[in-house]
Order: structure tokens, then sequence, then C-alpha cells
């Protein structure tokens, strides 16, 4: 029963593939393009949440990381579209998170003295700590 799994794993593994590869060349025209475009494109036999993982694969590392950037629509319908450029970082991505810290920080210069005295002030213990561990 593990060879049918294996099989069955491969199979599945190959029309995602080709759902992938599909989605991307639709969007190689870099317009917005609904997801009825994308069961157009794909064909029949594939659903809407298949069609939505594809598209989510697309935006890993392993599958390219392909800027495809959404947009709601209407009605709980969106739209994708493949932008050109470097992957967007998602809103709760730790890149995300440090280049919006670091854009705090660049506009206030009372945080930017805080920060300053706190590094100074840890330089100045690991000074000590390590003055402790050389006696």
């Amino acid at each position: 029963m593990s060879k049918d799994w294996a099989v069955w794993d491969a199979k599945v593994e190959k029309d995602a593939q080709v759902i992938r590869r599909k989605c991307l060349e639709l969007m190689q025209d870099g317009a917005w393009h609904p997801l009825h475009d994308f069961l157009v494109a794909c064909g029949t036999e594939c659903g809407t949440a298949s069609i939505t993982a594809r598209i989510r694969d697309l935006r890993k590392k392993r599958f390219g990381a392909h800027n495809i950037v959404s947009r709601y629509k209407c009605a709980k319908s969106f739209e994708y579209r493949l932008a050109p450029g470097a992957p967007v970082p998602r809103r709760n991505s730790v890149a995300y998170l440090t280049a919006d810290l670091g854009r705090v920080i660049a506009t206030n210069t009372r945080l930017q003295a805080e920060l300053s005295a706190c590094f100074e002030e840890i330089a100045e213990l690991r000074t000590k700590i390590a003055l402790a561990g050389a006696q």
C-alpha cells in the first residue's frame, strides 16, 4: 500500500507543478488577474483552493520567491499579479517588522538618543564582564 501512496504523491506533485507553471505563465504580462482567469488557464479540473495554494507556493523561496501581489476586488474576490522586483516582505515577517522599526527609529530623534545611551551602557557592561572574566 505504501507504493500506492508514493505514486499518488508523485502525481499530486506533478499536477501542482503544472498548475504553478500555468499560473506563472498567465501572470507574465504584469496585469491584474481574477481567479476566473486562472481557472480558465489551468483547466476546469482545478479548484480555486488548489490555484490559490499554487499562487502561495510561487511566493516561496523554493519555487522562485516571485513577487506576487494580491488585492481585494469585490464580493470576497481577489486579483493577483506578478510585480517586478524583489518579493515584498509579508506584514508578519521579521523583514517587514525590522524595516518598520528602522523607519520609526530614523524619524524619532529622542528614540535615537535613548538607543544610543542603551548601546553605550551595554558596551560598558561588556567591558566589565570581560575584565571580571580575565581575573
